[in-house]
Formats: C-alpha cells, structure tokens, sequence
C-alpha cells in the first residue's frame, strides 16, 4: 500500500493519462470480457469469476498509473503533506499490530498529534486514526476469517489488553461482534471457496 500511496495521490489531483495503442487495447479486451462474463448466464462460480476478472482490470489499470508516475520525477513533484501521508501509511504498516495510538505515530515523525491528523485529512481524506483504524479492523478480519486462532488469540495478537476490550473495538467499527462476523453466510462462504 504505502510503496503505491505517492502514486494515488498524484494521480488523485492529475488523474488523466496518455495511453498508448497498446495499452488502449489490453484496457478494452479486459472490459470486454468484463462485459460479458458479467451479463451471461454462467454456473456457480460466476461471482467468483467477475470479481477476479475487475481484480485484473484494476491491477492492469494501477500498473499503467505506476509506469506512468515512474515515468515522472516524482521525488519532486510529491507534495510536502503527501510525503508525511507516504511516511505515516509506511510506520502504520510496521507498527499497527501494536501501536493504535495516533501519539505514536506523531512522535515518530516528529509532529504534533493534531499536525498529523489535520494534514493526513488534507492529504487523504481520512484522519490518522481511521488509517490505523482500517488496518487494524482488515487483520483482524483476516484473521478470524483465514485462520484457526481463537477471539482471544486474535485479540492477543493485536495487543488489545483484552477479548472484551477487542470486541467492542470490533463492533464498534463494524457493526458487529467477532463472533457474529467470523459465522456470518459471507464469512463461511469465502472460506468455502478458499
């Protein structure tokens, strides 16, 4: 994430590229085959196929966003919040098991808490906290979805000084309980096609 973040967010304020004939081309094939695994009538794993198939479309589109930004000096063109936005996104990745505290981050890039959030906002959208918000909540899901551990093991290894401490955090930005997401149909039915 943080080695493509410099990317999205130069192309968030420039978003229109020059595409070869070639790429013009790879771009039309995959949408339509898109088009039309979407709109026939499949077999059961038609979802499944569809998803895949917008996966490809997305990472074929973000390589020709990433030529394109490597293409560019893009060292220079990095704007000041959108580098601390590249630096935080790179210390959350490394800390986020341990570390929810938006304190520790503004410390480690040598900041004012309320520094870090405004500009984070600014650059991204989102406050430092939903950041590290997000990466929290996608291991925890991860994790309860793709593995055999335990709620309490779950918890333990995201450094929540306790289960009850974790699942209120859970369902507080979920909507719903550890226990209630890992039997949800959803939950069961991607680990049926894992």
């Amino acid at each position: 994430m943080a080695k493509t973040l410099p990317c999205f967010t130069h192309f968030r304020d420039n978003p229109v590229i020059a595409l070869t004939d070639d790429e013009v081309a790879s771009q039309t094939e995959l949408r339509d085959i898109l088009r039309r695994k979407t709109y026939s009538q499949g077999h059961q794993y038609q979802g499944e196929v569809v998803r895949t198939l917008l996966e490809a479309l997305f990472y074929e589109t973000l390589g020709l966003y990433l030529a394109h930004w490597s293409s560019v000096d893009n060292t220079k063109e990095m704007k000041r919040r959108d580098a601390l936005l590249y630096n935080f996104i790179c210390i959350v990745e490394e800390n986020f098991r341990t570390e929810r505290s938006v304190s520790f981050y503004a410390d480690k890039l040598c900041i004012s808490p309320k520094h870090l959030s405004a500009t984070i906002k600014e650059a991204s959208g989102r406050t430092a906290s939903e950041w590290i918000d997000s990466y929290v909540i996608l291991e925890a899901k991860t994790l309860l979805r793709n593995t055999g551990l335990t709620i309490q093991e779950v918890s333990t290894k995201l450094n929540f000084t306790n289960q009850s401490f974790f699942g209120k955090y859970f369902k507080h930005l979920t909507g719903q309980s550890p226990r209630a997401f890992r039997s949800s149909p959803q939950t069961m039915s991607s680990l049926n096609t894992k």
